[in-house]
């Protein structure tokens, strides 16, 4: 019994291993695959350009959680929103709640600023740490609240301090992109955010502004992956609905 459904199992795994390998291969050798437009990507030129007309900052938070996929992922987002501001001369606040990010995201702010040939503009107080998840949000919210910011760029793990953030923002006129792949935090993103990334959509984002091709890769392997198994579920569903023979034949085989 412990052992039952173990050979299907590796068996599916090294399909999905094949399937990943090979769009990164294909990926690296000719970039032959795109990525579908991301409009909350594209309209952050257009929240960075409200800024920049109002003469207002523009508040960033990666996410309050530690070095993950997820912060990452709102890194590459907030590099970009940077690089826009420095192209148009706007004053961007990040803030960031885990002493590990810090670091990584001061450095990213100044790599932002001497992309764009404007590093004597950069500034170390342009990214703010404040410990902890509600004694950042409640720093957002004096933020916010004081200069007024003009947009919002929100792209990370979030938790129970995002509507704290948003609902203030929402008050101040801000226009906001956010996004998270935390499920529970979701529907907030989408109720009040005025752009929002949904779940993975924040991954796919790294690689649609990078335009790497292992990036991009990875995101089609991991889709060819998807594919693969709603195939076998629906080669399943009709087994099933064939009769007992049929059906009891490929539970069997993936009970193997």
């Amino acid at each position: 019994m412990l052992i039952q459904g173990r050979i299907a199992q590796f068996v599916t795994f090294l399909i999905l291993c094949f399937l990943m390998l090979l769009s990164l291969w294909a990926s690296k050798r000719k970039p032959i695959f795109k990525l579908r437009k991301i409009a909350p990507l594209d309209a952050i030129e257009e929240v960075v350009g409200r800024c920049a007309e109002m003469g207002k900052p523009l508040l960033m938070v990666p996410g309050i959680g530690g070095i993950d996929a997820q912060t990452l992922a709102g890194l590459t987002v907030t590099n970009y929103a940077t690089r826009l501001c420095a192209k148009y001369d706007v004053e961007p606040i990040m803030l960031i709640a885990t002493q590990s990010v810090y670091p990584l995201a001061l450095e990213n702010v100044k790599l932002a600023f001497q992309t764009e040939g404007k590093a004597d503009r950069f500034r170390p107080e342009m990214v703010r740490f404040v410990y902890s998840q509600f004694p950042m949000a409640t720093t957002a919210m004096g933020i916010i609240n004081r200069e007024r910011v003009a947009g919002t760029v929100m792209v990370g793990s979030f938790y129970a301090e995002t509507l704290m953030i948003l609902e203030n923002a929402y008050r101040a006129g801000a226009v906001q992109v956010g996004g998270t792949a935390n499920y529970h935090n979701i529907p907030f993103f989408v109720a009040v955010c005025d752009y929002a990334l949904i779940g993975e959509e924040i991954f796919a984002a790294s690689a649609y502004l990078s335009k790497d091709p292992e990036q991009i890769g990875t995101i089609v392997g991991e889709d060819f992956g998807r594919i693969f198994l709603a195939v076998m579920a629906l080669i399943g569903a009709i087994l099933a609905s064939l009769g007992a023979t049929y059906g009891e034949w490929f539970i069997s085989l993936l009970s193997a």
